[in-house]
């Protein structure tokens, strides 16, 4: 089988989750099907993200176009359906879009959607304007206008039911395929290998840890208030409060908020992280904290997770799925709650023992072949 794939989500540069779902998903399938061809589609001149041993399997179909040109182009329903433009070097059985964009999609090929979550419906004003006026309108068309050889995956039950919503028509054709953590989250960090890692970030020996982009939805106000609260009721409280992520947009909130508050000396901002130093960011944390007010999934809880950190996390959208009852789900809005929650768990090492251990083996449960077999089957029929 030739299987078209939509490598833009990898071609930004700092690969994010929705670009990790994408490779990590795409060289599980390879190496599930030996007899798989990949042809990827890219524009612009920035290769994509893959990694070296993934790039001899793939062939690369490129536009020397500039991304913002196929975008236009593709919006106003000119330029050629992708399906013909990866069927350039034979034919293209089917079509993977790892993640929605701006595409013409051909009604003779059958074709995966993989949805991420809609988040743009719910929370608009915690976007940039851009996406408001450009890319959101764009999504919505494509979602209402996807043809009768389109399948859509959904990478949590949440965001099914919100695509069902969306797009009642294809209620029957949703596929949830959670993605997977990766290996180098599976196993045990060694305590040199933290200690190098806090030595690079300058951090302390204990903390707790939230990582993701820093914008409105992942509500890291949130946490600076519940940090804040912390320290007034308790002066002697001793983690730190670490958030790691890249800087992303509408940041005068949280920046405002840092500024103002007295425990700012004791609150790290690190900004983006290499991927070869997050496992040893995770394993050095107390706690993970993700207040996030919106998610598809939440893949640096699962992450932290995998290591056997507790987290606690929001109790809104796909979070709970990936949660469970291996972790404390807490109301976003409410500061006071999460300071509580905190306070107690880190004043008792038998619970968060417990909770580790829970954390653990469920993310067991996710793996990137499990979500690759899934493809598998849907691009071959079954």
């Amino acid at each position: 089988m030739v299987l078209g794939v939509d490598l833009r989500c990898l071609q930004g540069g700092v690969v994010t989750g929705v670009g990790e779902y994408a490779r990590r998903t795409l060289a599980a399938m390879l190496e599930l099907d030996p007899l798989l061809v990949a042809r990827g589609y890219t524009s612009g001149r920035k290769p994509p993200g893959l990694k070296a041993e993934d790039r001899h399997r793939i062939e690369l179909v490129q536009t020397r176009l500039p991304s913002r040109v196929v975008n236009l182009l593709q919006f106003f329903g000119a330029g050629q359906p992708l399906a013909k433009s990866l069927g350039m070097t034979g034919t293209v059985d089917a079509l993977w879009l790892p993640n929605p964009g701006f595409v013409r999609l051909s009604q003779d090929v059958p074709t995966v959607l993989t949805v991420h979550d809609l988040s743009f419906f719910h929370y608009p004003e915690l976007f940039p304007w851009r996406g408001r006026v450009w890319y959101y309108p764009a999504m919505r068309q494509l979602l209402r206008q996807l043809p009768a050889s389109c399948t859509i995956a959904a990478v949590s039950r949440h965001t099914a039911a919100d695509v069902s919503a969306c797009v009642p028509g294809f209620k029957g054709r949703i596929t949830v395929v959670p993605p997977g953590v990766g290996p180098e989250f599976m196993g045990s960090v060694s305590k040199d290998d933290v200690a190098i890692m806090r030595r690079k970030y300058k951090l302390p020996e204990r903390y707790l840890l939230s990582l993701g982009t820093i914008e409105p939805r992942k509500n890291y106000q949130l946490l600076l208030r519940a940090y804040e609260l912390l320290l007034r009721g308790k002066s002697n409280f001793a983690p730190d409060l670490v958030v790691a992520g890249a800087w992303g947009w509408r940041t005068g909130a949280f920046t405002r908020e840092l500024a103002k508050l007295a425990s700012r000396h004791r609150v790290h901002i690190l900004g983006y992280v290499a991927a070869q130093d997050k496992p040893a960011l995770y394993s050095g944390a107390e706690l993970f904290l993700y207040p996030s007010i919106f998610e598809g999934f939440g893949m640096p809880a699962l992450e932290a997770m995998a290591l056997g950190v507790p987290v606690l996390a929001s109790h809104s959208s796909s979070l709970p799925e990936v949660v469970g009852d291996s972790g404390l789900l807490l109301d976003p809005w409410r500061p006071e709650a999460w300071a509580n929650a905190i306070d107690w768990l880190v004043g008792d090492e038998k619970s968060r023992q417990e909770l580790g251990i829970k954390a653990r083996a469920r993310a067991r449960g996710f793996t990137w072949q499990r979500a690759a077999a899934s493809y598998l089957d849907i691009f071959k029929g079954k």
